[in-house]
């Protein structure tokens, strides 16, 4: 593979903890190291940008691109290819070639040297309550917003216009729960 161009994008997380949460685009997936600098793949929640992964060897190879795998003179996988034509998709993330499979959708995987750890962050499931008590999502619900208006307007000089709607009261309400200095008008 030394010959095949790499292109990424770069960003930094500030720490990752938290920080890429607050960075990330939903519709993108993204490369990055945790705290204990272990590679950490983050898949977007609808599986729009797609990470491909296969190891080969002792090595674990991932890309968005699948043309970089046509390079490792892989076997394609007829099943896949049957799927294909007769449904118009492939099955639980695999691809035309053998033993190349995407990761799953809304997942976070950390590769080690035995095998790729990877665990859904978000679940989708037409018809089904996310969560029976209403209350609970909502206090999390509540402490998320909190915590950001809180993290985004630190060390900040805060203008806030009033419409007299939710939003805005909701902001000053905040803001002035933590003792900060907002100027409204």
């Amino acid at each position: 593979l030394a010959d095949v161009p790499i292109s990424f994008d770069h960003f930094d997380t500030n720490g990752v903890d938290g920080g890429l949460l607050q960075h990330a685009k939903q519709y993108q997936s993204y490369l990055y190291l945790d705290d204990r600098r272990r590679a950490v793949l983050w898949t977007d929640h609808v599986g729009v940008s797609k990470i491909f992964h296969t190891k080969v060897g002792a090595c674990r190879i991932f890309s968005d691109d699948l043309a970089v795998f046509s390079l490792l003179d892989l076997n394609l996988d007829h099943g896949m290819i049957a799927s294909f034509l007769a449904n118009g998709f492939m099955l639980d993330q695999h691809t035309l070639y053998d033993g190349v499979r995407s990761l799953a959708p809304a997942s976070l995987a950390i590769p080690t040297p035995e095998n790729l750890n990877e665990r859904l962050y978000w679940n989708f499931e037409p018809g089904v309550d996310p969560s029976p008590d209403i209350d609970s999502v909502g206090s999390r619900l509540w402490a998320r917003i909190h915590t950001a208006v809180l993290t985004h307007t630190a060390d900040n000089d805060i203008v806030l216009p009033l419409s007299g709607g939710n939003d805005s009261t909701c902001l000053l309400g905040i803001l002035s729960q933590a003792g900060r200095t907002v100027t409204t008008f």
